[in-house]
Order: C-alpha cells, then structure tokens, then sequence
C-alpha cells in the first residue's frame, strides 16, 4: 500500500489465487490541468484486458475526479 495525498496511490489485491498490483498517480499539467497515470499488474495473467471495460473504468474515473471539482 502506497499513499502521498493529492499525489499516489497504490494497492495490492489478494482475490483467491488472483494477485493485483496498481498504481495511479497525479502530476500537475499546464496552468489548470492534471494528468492521471494508472497501472496495473496482475502476474500470470496471459490475455490482455478487454479495451472496452478499460475505457469505461478510465471514463468513471474521469466522471468521479471531476465532480469533485
């Protein structure tokens, strides 16, 4: 578990034999802009995850930081 306020923030997930690493982080961007960087590593895993559930999880994302705006 990693935590910097308003900078990072890592985990690590146990789910029965399924392990998961993430990350994401903030970094100021342009006058009034910031740019999220999120990264996941599941070991094992051999196909990579469907770009459509990705771009979803990424647009709630998005959703949720700016409504606290």
């Amino acid at each position: 578990m990693e935590f910097e306020p308003a900078r990072a923030i890592g985990w690590l997930i146990h789910d029965g034999p399924v392990e998961m690493h993430g990350r994401m982080t903030v970094e100021p961007e342009g006058q009034d802009g910031s740019a999220l960087t999120i990264s996941v590593d599941i070991p094992g895993m051999v196909n990579p995850l469907d770009p459509l559930v990705v771009a979803e999880s990424l647009r709630r994302i998005k959703e949720l930081i700016e409504s606290e705006r």
